[in-house]
């Protein structure tokens, strides 16, 4: 049954049309995601994120415990940092990629995908050790991103001036009119931004406040939007570029996965991969979705896993997976039954993040 996000009227107050995403129904736009994309790259996108699942671990355990669970290291990671991670099954596939929240070596929060959050859920108490408990509180929260090249202003004018102070994945517990409020400088589009975990019933509060504040540099956006923003910035998706049967070294650097680490769920099992992640721009004027065939001449070397038309480029852009053994510069992208031509090139195709 697909479930309604907690301001689901609010939504559709501000002529959201919505839509069934991941078990949930989301606003897909609310103008024109090319409307809503400009304000991203130019002012501040305000998505509502909230079908995402968080859960708390909290115990004196937990950081050896979730380090096994995660392909990045955990332990011994500063507090109030945010780490991006795969959680992988024993046979190297991805079980999900999520985000670990740090506040010391025994409380954490992880944020997993909506589509996951049963499936994580067991996955993560199948292997917490020593009794430690695991809370699951996505039906509590609201999380909101707040991303453009603005969004920093408009985080201190609502008197937040620490915000200038915060690097790029991190956070700091805070307070919206007295309750309890996580800041994150975080973010799924490629700006600069970041994302509010507050309570449900204060988040009608805040969104109001922000749309408030920011006045006309503000647009509300939708998932249409986000998934364009995403593939500009290549972040992968999970059911995309993440799936439970794709080898995780194929997609990821090493920087999340940390092959190096002493141990953790399906480092065995992650040997030199068949296939490599690329990005690449069509060259002719045609525009790339998933699963279409790559192509080297007649023979298929790989599929596309996304592709959008970009207006930042003003072409079709997309990430796939080809050969490992691969090394040309052009490749072909079956379309309606004829080959395209287009480009690799290196991936981020955008980046505007504050690091």
């Amino acid at each position: 049954m697909t479930k309604t996000i907690f301001l689901n009227d609010f939504h559709i107050s501000k002529n959201a049309k919505m839509v069934s995403f991941a078990n949930f129904f989301m606003p897909l736009r609310y103008t024109s995601i090319l409307e809503e994309h400009s304000y991203v790259r130019n002012k501040i996108g305000l998505f509502d994120v909230s079908h995402m699942g968080e859960f708390i671990v909290e115990d004196d355990a937990a950081s050896d415990a979730i380090d096994y669970i995660m392909t990045r290291k955990i332990k011994g990671q500063k507090d109030y940092k945010v780490l991006y991670s795969l959680m992988c099954n024993e046979m190297g596939g991805t079980v999900d990629d999520v985000l670990v929240y740090k506040f010391s070596d025994t409380k954490f929060i992880i944020v997993v995908n909506a589509s996951n959050i049963d499936k994580d859920r067991n996955w993560i108490l199948k292997y917490l050790k020593n009794d430690i408990q695991l809370k699951d509180v996505s039906d509590e929260y609201c999380l909101f991103a707040i991303q453009g090249p603005l969004s920093e202003q408009l985080l201190m004018e609502m008197d937040y001036d620490i915000v200038k102070e915060m690097k790029y994945y991190t956070f700091i517990e805070s307070k919206f009119q007295n309750n309890d409020i996580i800041i994150s400088r975080t973010g799924y589009t490629g700006e600069d931004g970041f994302e509010i975990l507050i309570k449900n019933e204060n988040a009608i509060a805040l969104i109001e406040t922000i749309i408030k504040i920011s006045g006309d540099n503000l647009k509300l956006c939708g998932l249409g939007c986000r998934d364009l923003c995403r593939i500009e910035a290549a972040y992968p998706l999970y059911g995309h570029e993440l799936t439970d049967d794709l080898n995780a070294l194929a997609s990821q650097s090493k920087k999340v996965i940390d092959i190096e680490k002493k141990d953790f769920i399906g480092k065995l099992a992650l040997t030199e991969p068949e296939y490599k992640i690329i990005g690449f721009k069509m060259t002719d004027k045609a525009i790339p979705r998933e699963q279409y065939k790559i192509y080297e001449g007649n023979e298929q070397i790989g599929f596309v896993t996304s592709g959008i038309f970009s207006p930042l480029f003003n072409c079709g852009i997309g990430m796939g997976y080809i050969k490992s053994n691969f090394d040309k510069e052009e490749i072909l992208i079956e379309i309606r039954n004829q080959k395209h031509l287009a480009r690799i090139t290196k991936l981020p195709f955008y980046s505007n993040v504050k690091k």
